[in-house]
Parts: C-alpha cells; structure tokens; sequence
C-alpha cells in the first residue's frame, strides 16, 4: 500500500469514528424535566410558608400548625391525584413529617431530619431552612422526584 492510500483509509477510519460517536451522543440524551411538579412545590411551598406565618401570628402551637398543613396537603393531594405530596416542617430541634394522612414528629439527629417517603429515605437538613416540600410522580415507568 501506498502512503497516499494510507493516509486516505486512515482519514475514512477517523471520519467514521466521529459520525459513530455523534450517534452515541445524541442517543445518549436525558429526558425533559417535568416542570409542571417542580412549579407545583414552588406553589405550595409559599401557600405552605404563609400558613406557618399566620397561624404562628395567631399564637397556635407547632402541633396546630401542623394538623392545618396535613388539611392544606390533603386539598392539593385530591386536587392532583398522580402526584404524592409531603411536608417536612419544623427547626433543629423537632421536625414533623406531615402527608394528607399523617402527622408524624420526627426529632432530627445533629440537624438531620430522616424521613421515608414514597418508598425512599431522605435526610433533611432542618439547621438550613425549617419547610421543605417532597413531591413524586410516577408515569411511564419514570419517578420524578422534587425537594424543595
């Protein structure tokens, strides 16, 4: 073989790598994020903060405010069926896991708050901020899973 033909079968061989590798790349694409759930714990994660406000103006207790939001999530639980919605309330030193059927006290560990949720355990830090929204769905065998 002549060196011209190398350098041509060579340059035909890294042309053909590069195509294949283009293939794998676009293949390889992850899909959209559902930004229907993520707008839906934005939504209820200041409903849920102006309830914790108010109810603390009006002097109520921890355990108060807590069966007012397990009310609050059972509303937007039937008003979205094919989601699961959770609220993990509380400071450094008690935390409530609260769903449309439960209100559960959750002392959290050096900070940490361990709750199970939807088939999961999640580790809540409390020291960072005292309201987070857990929200899944599941649909087409994907789970989309936010925490805000």
């Amino acid at each position: 073989m002549r060196r011209g033909q190398f350098y041509l079968v060579a340059t035909l061989a890294i042309i053909v790598v590069m195509v294949g590798l283009t293939q794998i790349y676009t293949r390889a694409s992850a899909p959209a994020v559902d930004k229907t759930i993520d707008n839906l714990a934005e939504e209820i994660r200041y409903e849920t903060a102006q309830l914790i406000d108010n109810r603390a103006f009006a002097s109520n207790s921890a355990d108060q405010i807590a069966q007012e939001i397990k009310i609050f999530i059972g509303y937007y639980s039937s008003r979205y069926n094919d989601v699961s919605i959770a609220i993990v309330y509380g400071d450094e030193t008690l935390a409530y896991f609260v769903n449309n059927t439960d209100v559960i006290n959750t002392p959290p560990n050096a900070g940490i708050a361990s709750v199970t949720f939807s088939g999961s355990e999640y580790d809540i830090d409390m020291e960072d901020k005292g309201l987070y929204v857990l929200i899944t769905r599941e649909r087409l065998k994907e789970k989309n899973v936010i925490v805000k």
